[in-house]
């Protein structure tokens, strides 16, 4: 709660000090600050699985999406998301649009402490094992997370869009 608050606060004052950084595409359109300070008002809220999956993340992104939707329905997956806004969410945690990284702006004090421990108490309340957790973060995500070393690396190459790493993720979905 403490980091989303600091986090909604600094976006507060970035809409309203910096509004170019929200001129963005959404659905193909044009969208300006306006659009994000409506959304964080008054939704529309997705769940967190609907939200980020997108196709600046994977190159084949309805295989993927239909893996990871029905994934998600199985009760032994758990999938989650590390959000610039939010922390750590749930696949099924319901969230509005927004831009922000996880790297932009000031930062909650032990940022990758704070990320870990959530993490580590969802992998206790849910009786997850640190060798069954898998992972895909980017290295700028990454930066800011303590990442236990006995975790599941499945990120490949740099940059956003690469189609080995959504090959990869394919796969790796296709065979849990």
């Amino acid at each position: 709660i403490q980091f989303r608050q600091a986090r909604q606060e600094f976006l507060q004052h970035r809409m309203t000090h910096m509004p170019k950084k929200f001129e963005k595409k959404r659905n193909r359109e044009q969208v300006t600050v306006e659009y994000f300070q409506g959304c964080l008002a008054d939704g529309p809220y997705l769940t967190a699985i609907e939200r980020y999956l997108n196709t600046a993340l994977f190159n084949n992104i309805e295989d993927i999406r239909t893996l990871l939707l029905e994934k998600n329905l199985m009760p032994q997956i758990h999938v989650i998301f590390i959000s610039g806004l939010y922390g750590v969410l749930s696949a099924n945690d319901h969230i509005c649009d927004y831009h922000l990284g996880i790297s932009d702006g000031i930062q909650p004090p032990d940022l990758g402490g704070l990320l870990r421990a959530t993490i580590d108490n969802y992998m206790i309340d849910n009786e997850i094992l640190d060798s069954n957790v898998y992972y895909m973060l980017s290295h700028n995500y990454r930066a800011h997370l303590d990442i236990n070393h006995i975790w599941n690396d499945l990120w490949i190459g740099n940059g956003t869009r690469n189609q080995e790493r959504s090959n990869q993720l394919y796969t790796f979905l296709a065979n849990l």
